[in-house]
């Protein structure tokens, strides 16, 4: 197994997972832009912010 097959392999959970991890996620444009993080005092929590990118990874190309 390659590793682009092992990154193949990755459910979309372990994706947002290792996006997250690598520091890549600032160069991926997947913001849904909701309404509670612009009312969200400091910074928004990464777990708001990895649930747009799944929602995002998983949309039709």
């Amino acid at each position: 197994m390659t590793r682009g097959d092992k990154f193949r392999s990755m459910t979309d959970d372990k994706i947002v997972d290792a996006a997250f991890d690598a520091g890549i996620d600032d160069y991926i444009v997947f913001c849904q832009n909701r309404p509670e993080c612009d009312n969200q005092v400091g910074t928004i929590p990464n777990e708001w912010c990895k649930k747009c990118m799944l929602e995002w990874l998983q949309e039709d190309a």
